[in-house]
């Protein structure tokens, strides 16, 4: 885990690192003439943030268990006593149902949401950052 942080942490320094050549080289030349130097760039950066995804998404199947959820022990009222009272003696008395079943496909679909979700936003954050301060 200390490894992706750190991992992370590079990756935003060198996309900062990059904004800020990007400016210098701003000043002394045209965009149209850095269009291939900041393509180069750009892809390097989200190879990189590709990897540390992939990365993620690996230690979460590694780390991945089936949820087992009871509704039965979830109360009606959460901020009631008497409800966690009367839901325990339920359950305990009481036959209990089936578990709701959620499988490992659906949480890595969810976590493939996140990360898409939250790159985009992270994505479009950069460059609204980057160009605000051009």
């Amino acid at each position: 885990m200390l490894l992706l942080r750190r991992l992370i942490r590079h990756i935003v320094r060198k996309t900062k690192e990059q904004c800020c050549a990007f400016r210098m080289v701003l000043r002394e030349q045209y965009a149209i003439h850095l269009v291939g130097w900041i393509s180069y760039r750009i892809l390097a950066l989200f190879s990189g943030a590709l990897i540390v995804s992939g990365i993620i998404v690996m230690i979460s199947l590694l780390i991945r268990h089936l949820l087992l959820i009871f509704p039965e022990w979830v109360p009606n009222k959460p901020f009631d006593p008497q409800s966690y009272i009367s839901c325990f003696w339920s359950v305990h008395h009481g036959n209990s149902a089936g578990a709701e079943y959620r499988s490992c496909h659906y949480h890595i679909a969810q976590m493939g949401a996140w990360l898409i979700r939250t790159g985009c936003v992270g994505t479009l954050g950069a460059i609204l950052f980057a160009f605000s301060r051009v």
